[in-house]
Formats: structure tokens, sequence, C-alpha cells
């Protein structure tokens, strides 16, 4: 079969269709005819050799959907879709025309989802959700800011907080009408006094950020009194600054969300905790850009959501 398997890191002549063997499909697995696999910044990254974990050689890819060409009968010809755990890491991905994975870890596409879709979305809403449930378990009447809030995750966690009863605002850089409420547009002044101003001085209850970065202490300082921040990337440097004294006499809380430290059978079980959700007409479903196998270093560079189309 042809896939993405790169020998060694941050080489762009890496990205390209390499014939490997079929992958031994063992007991409770099942091999999948892979039509549509999501690039995600994790994998330009893990490319990039920025994931320490990562063994070589490796089929890069994290989120599939596709056809269930092998294994238990159940399971035979059904359209499936997935992500999580360690493929693309330690085990290999999605970047190939099939692979084979646990059964545990797999979800029927939606009715009226195609596998473009289902690729799309699975790792996004999965992050969310993920993030999330660590804020509350408890939405109605909340507040929260949602650093990054035009990504594909971003997107996602607007909804899905939206659905729950909490208030929502997020940050742009490109906010295209003074108008649009609920966005708060970060070339126009500093974060937290924005923020303050749209909570009539109140703070938000919660802030997921997304971004890192230089927005993580501006960030810290939207927040209420026993406010909690969840934070999932480091954009630029990884090192960051913030007033200790604020932070303890506020009694805030900050949290890291790690989606890699996670198993794909709980990325399947968080998925299916938000199903309803998804299949609400107004779920965000964000624009795509499709590439072939042959078109992956291309797809890497892509300034927007990417999907590789393993076989065409």
């Amino acid at each position: 079969m042809k896939a993405i398997q790169i020998h060694s890191f941050g080489t762009v002549g890496e990205l390209i269709p390499r014939d490997v063997a079929e992958p031994t499909l063992a007991a409770g697995y099942v091999r999948i005819r892979i039509e549509a696999a999501s690039v995600n910044p994790s994998d330009v990254k893990n490319f990039a050799g920025r994931m320490q974990q990562t063994t070589l050689p490796r089929i890069l890819g994290r989120d599939f959907a596709g056809t269930v060409i092998e294994g238990p009968a159940l399971w035979l010809g059904k359209k499936v879709w997935g992500t999580g755990g360690a493929r693309g890491f330690t085990s290999d991905g999605s970047f190939a025309q099939s692979m084979v994975v646990s059964a545990n870890t797999l979800l029927e596409i939606l009715p009226g989802w195609t596998a473009l879709q289902s690729a799309a979305v699975a790792l996004p809403a999965w992050t969310a959700w993920e993030s999330l449930k660590n804020l509350t378990s408890s939405w109605p009447g909340k507040t929260i800011l949602i650093v990054g809030g035009a990504g594909a995750v971003g997107n996602s966690a607007a909804f899905l907080a939206e659905r729950r009863g909490a208030q929502v605002w997020r940050t742009t850089r490109k906010l295209t009408s003074d108008s649009e409420k609920g966005w708060i547009d970060l070339s126009t002044g500093p974060l937290p006094e924005q923020v303050l101003k749209a909570t009539g001085g109140l703070g938000v209850d919660f802030v997921f950020n997304t971004v890192g970065g230089e927005t993580f202490q501006p960030s810290l300082a939207c927040l209420k009194h026993q406010g909690k921040m969840v934070s999932i990337a480091s954009a630029g440097t990884p090192q960051v600054t913030f007033n200790l004294i604020d932070f303890y006499h506020k009694e805030l809380t900050l949290v890291g969300v790690d989606t890699l430290a996670l198993s794909a059978e709980v990325a399947t079980q968080s998925l299916q905790e938000i199903l309803p959700d998804l299949q609400a007409p107004e779920f965000p479903h964000f624009p795509v850009q499709t590439f072939p196998l042959e078109k992956t270093a291309d797809a890497f560079t892509y300034k927007g959501k990417a999907v590789l189309l393993p076989n065409g």
C-alpha cells in the first residue's frame, strides 16, 4: 500500500508516498480503507521532530475516516471514523491507503455526514470537549473566553459551550465587522480591557486558551475570582510569565490538557458523549481543502484545514 512513512524528521522529501507492507490484523482489530485523513497542527509538529515520543520509521496521521474491509463481521462494510491514542507517534497512523485499529476505538459515520467531514472534525471536536470537561460540568449562566476562537478547536468549543447555556466570547485578529457579537479583536486593544468592557467589569468564569505564548498572561487577567483556565498549546516561546500574587489572591486554577497523553478509547468515549451535538444542523463544519497523498507536503503548509485523500 501507499503511505506517508517518514524515516527522518523535517525533510520535505520525506513527505512522499512510499510502498509499505499492509499492517498485520490481530484479533479484535479491523482494517480500514482510508477515505479521508485530516492534517492537524500536531501532525506538522510531529514531522518537524517536536514530539519526543515519536519513533521512526513512522506512518503519520491521527484522524481517519473510511470503510472497514477486514475484521469482525459486526464491522465489515461499515463507514467509520475516529482519532486519538498513539497513532502517528508510536504506532502507525492514517496517512495511508489502509490502517489497522482496535474495534473498540471506532465510531460509525453519522447519518448525512461524509468521510471528509468526519475526518476533519475528529480531533478538533474531541480536543474541545475534553478541555471543556476540565472546566465545569454545569454550564448554564457561565461565561467563557476562547482564545483562538476562529480555529477548528475554538469553533467546536464555542458551539459546545453555547449549547450548554454558556455565554461565549472569542478572540480573533480578523474581525470583519464592528457589529459582530461575541468576538474580541486583538488588534484593537489589550485583551483584559476588552473582556472587562464586554462583561461589565466582571471578567469571565473560564478561559479556554488554544494559543498560549503571548496570550497566556492576558488570558489569566480576564478571569473572575476563582476562575479557571485550560490551556492546550504554546505558540512561540514555551516560557510564560504571570503575576503570581494576583493568581493566588484571585484563587485561580490553571489546567493543562494533552490529548496525546490520552488513549484512543478515551477519545472514542468523549466523542460519543457529544454525538447529539455533532448531529445538530447548526454544528459548524469548517471549510476544508483536500489533497491527494502525493501532495502531502502542500497539505502540511496549507493555511487552513487540510484533509488527505489516500485512495484518491
